[in-house]
């Protein structure tokens, strides 16, 4: 493994680079905002696989004094945390919870921040979710969530190659279901009387081939049609919202390592959603234990 520069692990496990809290080249700056100081600090290292992490955060006055001292007279190749002690991290984490090391630090942070996401309830895409939202908008606040996880986590992957391709066949997608819900629309619009027929123009070469007759619908069906399609065009329109959303995000690494599953099965069970929406067989198979969780279970 290559040294990272001015970088520490915090750990006492060798084996999970995941639990160390690596901060590494960090810039600094105060800035005034209606006369109160808002001390930040930017984040910008190599965790786990090589994996950049760079992030601003808005830190207490006594963190950024600290690390302002840590910092002093040092060059870009040293430590920056070079004296801490990980029993002591150990012991300092166990004070605040029972069972918290740094090992399993990475965990709990990702396990609260999905209990937290999950419990808002509500997505400006889609609005207030509830046991009556549909299946596909339970699924999306989900991945929604999850994705906030990732991101804490820094889950990243690399934009698919055929991202692009994706992208245009559910585009596509959506103009032929908008385009069948018009003609739906217009076909229950003259069945009512709203609309008077019109004549179509046949075409020069559909002229001479005789069309079969089309069987008309009732009002009934023709409203059950075009409520199926304002359906199927809503999944869509979530399904590329997902994909945009999620295009350099890893949902899986969270949902496989980090995140307790009794909190997803919990969530599941209040808002009436199969857990196989959200957990593949694989997860179903590691988890087997999670699923006699109740729905009112809190992490």
């Amino acid at each position: 493994n290559k040294k990272k520069k001015r970088k520490k692990k915090h750990s006492d496990d060798d084996d999970d680079s995941d639990s160390s809290s690596d901060d590494d080249d960090i810039p600094i700056s105060e800035q005034n905002q209606t006369k109160k100081f808002v001390y930040k600090v930017t984040l910008d290292f190599l965790g786990k696989d090589s994996m950049r992490y760079h992030q601003t955060v808005k830190v207490t006055q006594q963190v950024y004094k600290n690390l302002r001292s840590f910092l002093a007279g040092k060059k870009d190749d040293m430590d920056i945390f070079e004296k801490i002690d990980p029993n002591k991290v150990n012991d300092y984490l166990r004070d605040q919870m029972e069972g918290l090391t740094a090992k399993v630090f990475r965990t709990h942070n990702a396990s609260t921040t999905l209990e937290i996401e999950l419990a808002k309830g509500y997505h400006p895409q889609i609005g207030k979710i509830t046991t009556k939202s549909t299946l596909d908008e339970k699924k999306f606040f989900y991945d929604q969530c999850n994705m906030q996880v990732a991101i804490l986590c820094n889950h990243q992957r690399s934009v698919s190659k055929t991202h692009g391709e994706q992208l245009q066949k559910i585009d596509q997608q959506i103009e032929d279901i908008k385009e069948t819900i018009e003609e739906l629309q217009e076909e229950y619009d003259i069945k009512t009387g709203k609309k008077s027929k019109r004549k179509k123009k046949k075409k020069k070469k559909d002229a001479d081939t005789p069309t079969k007759k089309k069987r008309e619908k009732s009002e009934e069906q023709l409203l059950a049609a075009i409520k199926k399609k304002k359906e199927q065009l809503r999944k869509k329109q979530l399904q590329k919202r997902g994909k945009e959303d999620n295009k350099e995000v890893a949902l899986g690494t969270s949902k496989i390592n980090y995140m307790d599953p009794r909190i997803t099965v919990a969530w599941c069970k209040r808002l009436q959603v199969p857990i196989e929406k959200v957990f593949n067989k694989s997860l179903l198979d590691k988890f087997p234990w999670a699923m006699q969780s109740m729905s009112k279970y809190g992490f």
